[in-house]
């Protein structure tokens, strides 16, 4: 049986169509709705096999997700419960998978097409196929895929959640497949900050890919690797691990590699407040990289480290051009709030004023942790044009919000500017924003002026 949630963990809504109560889950009215497993109704379905519940999703399916309702996050749970007994069925089983799949597919039909539930579907069909005698192996693509779109998203416990599931396929996948699982694995672990295992798990998948000949796998598990260093403070020791990355892979003609590790490298400069090399690296990762999404994150942290030497307009130029074509909708918001803090910067108010109207609107689909830094850039910006009261208030609305959704990181960042608002210490960053760029590298000045060129073909 799965465990009953009665005396602790989440709870879910108590509202599941009447086509699975009593096939899947149900909700115990008795215990306020908490989780309580039933009979599925089918002879051959064993206990043994349900023994993860996914609690992440229960936990967003309680707290309702972006439907409204909790229902894309139960429509979640149950599709992975469904790749559950898919990954370890037997023979005899595939009547009992059958079952589950077409009760799965009925409740994901109820629900609005989203990104979210197109890969639902996708992950039930392979689930289904299985049943009927295709390799167990093929549930992995669409759950890694699922799980990189919950990484997107910034729902890393979930993503943790999904690659895991394709983990318990174990002896089902393939060597390369089980790499993918890894990498992908560690990077979520490493995002997650839980950085011992991030890197116990890059060794694994480095191991595994030296094992198959894959030599690209092999150069991205010594990014991650490296990116985790940096990630423990040790940033010179990072430096030097993708700097010796950066050659080999421009020896051997990986591309990809060279540019991840020139874009973490360029990320390892600025954090040194090398902020000059800092935006040659990430220009020249910008160039090589095919994915779109990775340029346009080269061109985010680009536009951060002109903005760190005083150089806003080359700043404004790459986070224009990560604006024109955003990759995701955070992308889109991430660069707003970008350009939010920039106008402010720079003293343009009717910019800023543009850039809070467009924000505002767009604050229903935000994530918590943008739209506390939303309040907290806003205070800032009001804070900059002397207007102290209504930075106040939203820095109090930052430390409100960032409290409900345990944001422990903004609350201190929101206290810290409110602090600094109530000492006095308001009229610093106008200061700041009157420097002329400083002197350095002449190939910083050779990237500005590709930005602007970049922009100019674009018409932006």
């Amino acid at each position: 049986m799965l465990p009953d949630f009665r005396r602790k963990g989440p709870k879910v809504p108590r509202y599941l169509p009447h086509s699975l109560t009593g096939n899947i889950l149900a909700c115990d009215p008795p215990s306020g709705g908490a989780v309580s497993v039933v009979a599925t109704n089918h002879p051959s379905i064993e206990s043994s096999v349900l023994t993860e519940m996914h609690e992440a999703f229960l936990e967003r399916a309680s707290a309702q997700d972006s439907n409204g309702d909790g229902s894309a996050a139960l429509g979640a749970f149950l599709t992975l419960r469904l790749a559950d007994r898919a990954g370890i069925h037997v023979a005899d089983d595939a009547d009992a998978i059958a079952y589950q799949a077409r009760a799965t597919r009925d409740f994901l039909s109820s629900l609005q097409s989203t990104t979210e539930v197109i890969h639902l579907f996708e992950i039930a069909r392979i689930a289904d196929a299985v049943g009927h005698g295709a390799s167990r192996h093929l549930l992995c693509a669409p759950l890694l895929a699922f799980a990189y779109w919950l990484e997107q998203e910034l729902r890393l416990t979930e993503a943790l959640d999904v690659v895991d599931t394709a983990h318990r396929l174990g002896e089902q996948l393939r060597t390369p497949d089980l790499v993918a699982v890894q990498l992908q694995r560690a990077r979520i672990l490493r995002m997650l900050g839980r950085l011992p295992e991030a890197r116990s798990t890059y060794v694994a998948a480095r191991s595994l890919a030296q094992q198959v000949g894959d030599a690209h796998a092999v150069y991205l598990s010594r990014v991650g690797d490296a990116i985790v260093t940096r990630q423990l403070g040790n940033l010179p020791g990072s430096e030097a691990a993708l700097r010796e990355i950066v050659a080999d892979a421009s020896r051997d003609g990986d591309r990809d590699a060279e540019a991840r590790a020139r874009h973490d490298l360029g990320v390892a400069l600025a954090q040194q407040e090398n902020h000059g090399l800092a935006a040659v690296e990430l220009f020249a990762a910008f160039t090589l990289y095919d994915r779109r999404s990775y340029k346009l994150r080269a061109l985010s942290d680009l536009g951060e480290s002109f903005k760190s030497m005083s150089w806003y307009r080359a700043a404004e130029d790459a986070f224009r051009l990560a604006l024109a074509d955003p990759a995701t909708p955070q992308m889109r918001t991430l660069t707003m709030l970008e350009l939010l803090d920039l106008s402010s910067l720079t003293g343009n108010r009717v910019a800023f004023e543009s850039w809070r109207r467009t924000l505002h609107a767009a604050r229903a689909t935000m994530h918590p942790e943008a739209a506390v830094d939303l309040e907290i850039k806003l205070g800032v910006g009001h804070g900059r044009f002397g207007e102290f009261a209504m930075a106040r208030r939203h820095f109090r609305a930052a430390m409100h919000h960032a409290k409900a959704h345990r944001l422990h990181a903004y609350m201190f960042r929101a206290e810290e500017q409110l602090g600094a608002l109530d000492a006095g210490n308001d009229r610093e960053p106008l200061a700041a924003a009157t420097r002329e760029p400083a002197e350095t590298d002449p190939r910083v000045g050779e990237v500005a002026d590709r930005l602007v060129e970049l922009r100019t073909s674009a018409a932006l």
